[in-house]
């Protein structure tokens, strides 16, 4: 007896603390249930304007991985070169009209954007990735018909996507596979 009441009143105790824990969660919640803004995630222009400069320093790396992959010959570096300059040109482009769209502080709203706001965000950036495909085609043409086909292939490769895509690095405390095998090695 004395154990089923112990063990009753343990069920209840831990019952009421889950239920106090999550009614003290939901207590500083809007009463309408929608979050608040956090403050992080509204961007400042200077952070706006940082991060279309780290955008066209991310797209040279890609440029340079690329040159350094593909390996161009002495005959494919006009073709690599014209590939590159256009490339080069369209992000220039996009990065000076993306630090351009940077709200002054005067104007920096007070929370995150609405929906018409994001929808012509989503628009202009559209528009701007369209303008940067059509500019940097023609000398991609160039610069594909005058590969090998093992750079093609390089090239057709698909990009991954997020970071859940991209094969994890090894890792330094974790033995390589078979590293802890203790079967002897087969004998000769």
């Amino acid at each position: 007896m004395k154990r089923l009441t112990l063990a009753a009143l343990g069920l209840a105790a831990l019952l009421g603390s889950t239920a106090l824990g999550t009614g003290l969660g939901f207590a500083g919640s809007p009463p309408d249930g929608a979050r608040k803004p956090r403050a992080e995630h509204v961007m400042s222009p200077e952070r706006m304007a940082d991060r279309c400069k780290r955008q066209f320093a991310g797209a040279a790396a890609k440029l340079t991985y690329l040159e350094t992959r593909l390996a161009p010959t002495e005959a494919q570096k006009p073709a690599w070169q014209a590939y590159k300059d256009a490339v080069e040109a369209a992000e220039a482009t996009n990065r000076d009209a993306c630090v351009a769209a940077v709200p002054v502080k005067a104007e920096e709203p007070v929370g995150p954007p609405d929906i018409v706001t994001r929808e012509t965000m989503k628009v202009k950036r559209l528009e701007a990735e369209l303008s940067r495909s059509k500019a940097t085609l023609p000398a991609l043409q160039k610069l594909y018909s005058v590969l090998t086909p093992e750079q093609r292939a390089m090239l057709d490769e698909p990009a991954p996507r997020r970071h859940h895509d991209r094969p994890k690095p090894a890792s330094l405390d974790r033995p390589a596979p078979g590293a802890m095998d203790d079967t002897p090695p087969p004998a000769q």
